[in-house]
């Protein structure tokens, strides 16, 4: 069975097809693995840390999902 790894982004969404050897989650810790999906510190206006985002290159990744290949 194929999946699909999809990201949602802020600017749309991004669908991988999943390798047969691995998971959706394998395919997205290498992505993270190879600085695909980035952890980026956010600060406010004091340079203090108040969170973190998650990023895909240049844009905010809202979430993340697998589903199986229909096509």
């Amino acid at each position: 069975m194929e999946y699909l790894l999809i990201l949602y982004l802020s600017i749309g969404t991004i669908v991988y097809t999943v390798p047969v050897d691995k998971t959706c989650n394998e395919l997205y810790e290498a992505m993270e693995i190879k600085n695909i999906i980035q952890y980026v510190n956010i600060y406010d206006e004091s340079g203090y840390i108040i969170g973190k985002v998650t990023k895909h290159n240049d844009y905010y990744v809202h979430a993340w999902g697998c589903q199986v290949n229909t096509n």
